[in-house]
């Protein structure tokens, strides 16, 4: 199974206008650098995505409480499938063998 890196990430611009995303600190241990071929906006997307998942997976939470609190399922429907959507775009996929 493959899961994706949490970071911290950070993304830079080089003088020439490239761009690079590291993750780990030099300094206090482990240190990954690689170039990065997006926009600056992709890049603090990219460098986001980590507490955005975090966020998505709260903010499921707090929908499906709010539901069970109120009784009514349609109450933030809409939003629930579109976390879910997105959880699940990230998340590991499993398949049950012969379904």
């Amino acid at each position: 199974m493959t899961i994706f890196t949490k970071g911290p990430w950070e993304f830079g611009v080089r003088a020439d206008g490239s761009l690079w995303l590291s993750i780990g600190d030099p300094r206090t241990g482990q240190h990954y650098q690689a170039d990065l071929h997006c926009s600056e906006a992709d890049a603090r997307l990219i460098v986001a995505s980590p507490k955005i998942y975090e966020a998505l997976q709260e903010a499921k939470v707090q929908v499906e409480i709010l539901q069970e609190r109120l009784g009514i399922k349609d109450t933030g429907a809409g939003t629930l499938s579109i976390i879910n959507t997105a959880l699940a775009s990230v998340e590991p996929h499993t398949e049950e063998v012969g379904a």
